[in-house]
């Protein structure tokens, strides 16, 4: 047993002391609810609540014959509430004297509200859980939070959701989707924007709920499709007033001569004022500690082009098989290079009327990223191999602006109008150093070469949606129209230059080749569509459904490469054998017919689609080339729903689709930008078809909050398009697309949740199963890959977080790639990962917390064993009234071992690359909770609010 091993069994055993040593005495507490007639009510909620400030101590739903239990109760004064769909509340006073032993409470008999609102809720004396139907309502005060706590912190309190180390939520075993602030959106559709922003003691309820399309929410056709939501309702006095959260962090770093330099920093804002009919929300963060900004995709597909751009000249790095980009790999985390990031947003939400409702926003960006990295990477060849070893130093810098717009108005109760809008600026350069050697299997080298890259880019994007629904007065006829437009300008300027040095056998051939170019590339986009759609009802709970879409999408393209000679004077002369220019015209038109049957439980479509389309290109490259082909499918799909019980049902998904060869790819042209990757066109591309099949599964139970999933994928692609890769003796390559057969792809995954009680903790578990099987084709050789990857995870955490939070876990990931020309190629191996995560409470105003992890990286397939150690703690000190301030001394990297490994096997190659990143450094930062609330017109008062969706 390692020692790593054997620390891990001990902080679990030390995670499970409390419940094995030093507790009290703990009783079951059972009984029975009934309605006046005596008959058993099924699924009432049943809460046990400190009697002192009304938080929840425990909570128990009742079975079928209206039975439940609150289990491990210790001594103390409580107050017993139980609470069914239109009952009135039951309330009791109840003292257990856990000397008696168990024992059972008289019946509850709970007497019908005399109100007709479906919903009824008494203010000032509410449940901690409330379910109705598939909504599942917390109430936030129940549940006890840390001063300056966010609503990420109280989602982990809340039984049945979980946020896992990333921020991903969720609920009820399922990933949360959207999450709402009163029924609105909140920066769009992310949902860490409001988890991780809005403070948790304005919330006053917490909605989980699977939400239905928009669709199926207007037209009242149930299509079956569902979205993980979380609704936030604020209390009513954070809608009168200013709240939000201020911090602001300082704290020194130790350099590479193991100097103190005083120069970390990070700062961070939030404000907002709401009010019944608006939602105001300003955030903002500055830092130079790898914690990145609001708009991360957005620079990921934005630098990566611009490297795309920038791939001439990059020498012997052979993707055969790949896209062949030098995309970056971009982190969210302190593992991922070095970055300085400034960003802010503003969000306005307003209701113009009781029709009419617009939702607004505006984020913008600026990331200054240096990255130094290692890759390093063995290359299968049919029977041999061969290895690249890279060192690259960059430098780069993004900023971007984005808008986004969307305004709801309902004409009449019949008919409604939807715009969305959005706009996107982003300039940006980079400067990039590298260096690469290509060994063969004898570790002599076969070629060389150094690149420096130097470029910027400007881009526009302009996205624009216009939706007109209506449906009739006879249930089930709907018409919806809906009209897009994109358009988009992006202009990348770059200087190359690059040495390429050969190494043949014979020294005295040794010979080298040099690019000095400037490459400027201009591309504009205009897209298009429109779709219709027509539903009738055609008998009880059958509609049939008609829809039509047309898309076009053009495309130009220029491309200008000069040469570039120096003799004193800088001189640029035009490369034509480089440069190209084409425009293109994809569009196409879809018809087809969808059947759809609405059972109780289950949900049926079957659809069948029409697709004809039609791929135009010209080029005038060397006299013009004309591209023209034509395309026609039948596209086949079906969806179907079951719905097995309360929070129990299955999914199957089954779709068709086809994905034409791009102009880039049918182009009868050679790119040699690169002398030692050179890329051709071949127009003789057909489409490819693939084949999707989804089927899912799940269930979780409100008795005992144990949650099941699983999932299957399966796609099967005919005429896949793929790379065919020549290399000649001294490892230069050209490579061109061609069809293959076939190529199959299946993903199986499943999980649990449930608590142990005797523990009160709960456990988690997860596994996954991927296989995938291609065909490559390397120097006219068929090679026929397999790979297959397993993993999982396990943790454990304690759910009584008032005082102390544990969790303790690991993660495993295990990858095999088989080749069929040789077996001596097959390649595998291990990753491993071991975690913890601990907070405590003690002397009222002081909080510590600490998070260990400990990833191991097996040999096997790379050269050597790596192992990497993380640990981070701080302490606080809660200050001023109600706890609004907060003092935190905070270290990361202790052990000063952080840096950024990552693995990734494709069809041909096993890669690791690795990147310098944050080492050790201490922040000292303070936390301001601001508030300033009206007063609560209700505060006081009996009130009754009826609850809709």
């Amino acid at each position: 047993m390692t020692n790593i091993t054997k620390l891990f069994l001990i902080l679990i055993l030390l995670s499970l002391m409390p419940a094995l040593y030093g507790q009290t005495a703990r009783v079951n507490i059972s009984g029975r609810v009934l309605n006046q007639q005596g008959e058993p009510l099924t699924g009432a909620t049943v809460v046990l609540l400190n009697a002192a400030d009304s938080v929840l101590v425990n909570f128990a739903m009742t079975n079928q014959q209206g039975q439940f239990t609150l289990r491990r109760v210790e001594s103390g004064d409580y107050l017993l509430q139980a609470s069914y769909l239109g009952y009135k509340k039951y309330s009791k006073a109840l003292t257990v004297d856990a000397a008696r032993g168990d024992f059972d409470v008289e019946d509850i008999s709970m007497t019908e509200a005399e109100t007709t609102l479906d919903e009824v809720e008494i203010k000032g004396e509410r449940t901690p859980i409330f379910f109705k139907k598939d909504t599942v309502e917390y109430n936030a005060e129940a549940f006890k939070t840390q001063p300056n706590a966010t609503v990420e912190d109280l989602l982990k309190k809340l039984p049945g959701v979980e946020v896992e180390d990333d921020g991903t939520i969720k609920a009820q075993g399922e990933e949360v989707q959207k999450v709402m602030v009163d029924g609105k959106e909140f920066f769009g559709n992310d949902p860490q924007m409001a988890t991780k922003n809005l403070p948790a003691d304005v919330v006053d309820r917490v909605q989980v709920f699977d939400k239905q399309s928009e669709m199926a929410e207007f037209t009242g056709i149930d299509d079956g499709e569902r979205e993980k939501t979380i609704n936030l309702e604020l209390k009513e006095n954070s809608k009168l007033g200013v709240f939000g959260r201020v911090a602001a962090g300082f704290g020194p770093r130790q350099d590479n001569d193991d100097q103190l330099q005083y120069d970390r920093f990070e700062t961070k804002f939030n404000v907002n004022r709401f009010t019944k009919k608006m939602q105001l929300s300003l955030i903002g963060l500055g830092n130079n500690v790898n914690q990145q900004g609001f708009s991360m995709n957005d620079y990921v597909s934005f630098m990566g082009g611009m490297q795309g751009l920038m791939r001439g000249g990059r020498g012997a790095r052979i993707r055969i098989g790949g896209d062949g980009g030098g995309s970056l790999p971009i982190a969210d985390g302190r593992s991922d290079g070095f970055s300085d990031t400034y960003a802010g947003g503003i969000n306005f939400n307003y209701d113009l009327s009781k029709k009419t409702r617009i939702n607004t926003s505006y984020l913008y960006n600026n990331i200054i990223k240096n990255t130094e990295q290692l890759v390093f990477r063995e290359n299968f060849l049919n029977n041999r191999n061969f290895f690249t070893d890279e060192t690259s130093d960059e430098r780069s810098q993004s900023a971007n602006h984005r808008l986004n717009m969307r305004l709801d108005h309902k004409i009449d109760s019949f008919k409604q109008v939807t715009f969305t809008g959005s706009a996107s600026v982003r300039d940006g350069e980079n400067d990039n150093l590298s260096q690469l050697i290509t060994t063969n299997a004898e570790g002599l080298r076969e070629n060389s070469s150094f690149t420096d890259n130097e470029a910027n880019a400007q881009n526009l994007s302009v996205n624009a949606e216009l939706t007109y629904k209506q449906r009739f007065r006879k249930r089930g006829r709907s018409f919806v129209v809906e009209a897009s437009v994109n358009a988009g300008d992006n202009e990348q300027n770059a200087d190359l230059y690059s040495l390429n040095q050969f190494f043949p056998d014979d020294p005295r051939r040794s010979f080298a080749d040099t690019i000095w170019q400037n490459q400027f590339q201009q591309d504009d986009q205009f897209n298009y569509g429109l779709e219709l759609s027509y539903t009738e009802p055609v008998g009880r709970r059958k509609y049939l459904s008609f829809e039509y879409t047309h898309r076009n999408f053009t495309y130009n393209l220029k491309k200008d490469f000069f040469d570039i000679e120096d003799f004193g004077v800088r001189n640029e002369i035009f490369n034509p054998e480089l440069s190209n220019q084409y425009s293109s015209d994809y569009l196409y038109d879809n018809g087809g017919l969808s059947l759809l049957f609405n059972g109780e439980k289950s949900n049926l479509t079957l659809g069948m689609e029409v697709q004809n389309s039609r791929l135009k290109g010209e080029l005038t490259v060397n006299g013009p080339v004309n591209i023209d082909n034509s395309y026609l499918n039948l596209l086949p799909s079906i969806s179907w729903n079951y719905d097995l019980g309360q929070s129990k049902r299955l999914r199957f998904r089954y779709s068709t689709s086809v994905q034409e060869p791009s102009i880039t790819q049918l182009q009868p042209l050679v790119d040699n930008s690169d002398p030692l990757n050179i890329y051709v066109g071949n127009p003789q591309l057909r489409p490819s078809y693939s084949h999707r099949a989804r089927l899912n599964f799940f269930s979780f139970s409100q008795f005992s909050f144990t949650s099941i999933f699983a999932f299957l994928n399966a796609t099967y692609t005919q005429n896949p398009i793929v790379n065919a890769t020549r290399v000649d003796s001294l490892f230069r390559q050209v490579t061109q697309p061609i069809n293959v057969d076939e190529s199959f792809r299946l993903t199986l995954y499943g999980g649990t949740g449930f608590p142990i009680r005797p523990i009160n903790a709960r456990v988690n578990f997860n596994a996954n199963v991927s296989y995938n099987n291609s065909i490559l084709f390397v120097n006219e050789v068929e090679n026929i890959t397999n790979r297959l990857t397993t993993g999982g995870s396990l943790s454990i955490e304690n759910q009584n977080k008032d005082v102390f939070d544990l969790v303790v876990g690991l993660r495993l990931s295990h990858n095999l790639t088989e080749y069929s020309v040789s077996d001596e190629l097959n390649q595998s191996w291990l990753t491993q990962r071991y975690f913890t995560n601990l907070t405590v409470n003690f002397a009222k105003t002081w909080a510590v917390s600490t998070n260990f992890s400990y990833r191991i990286f097996g040999g096997d397939a790379f050269t050597d064993k790596q192992t990497i150690a993380l640990w981070e703690a701080s302490l606080s000190k809660f200050l001023f009234k109600n706890k609004r301030g907060q003092l935190e001394l905070a270290a990361y990297d202790l052990l000063n071992q952080n840096k950024g490994i990552t693995r990734s096997s494709e069809l041909n190659y096993v890669e690791e690359q690795r990147i310098n990143s944050l080492s050790r450094f201490f922040l000292l930062r303070f936390t301001f909770n601001l508030s300033r609330f009206g007063a609560n017109p209700n505060e006081g008062n009996f009130q009754i609010t009826r609850f809709r969706r």
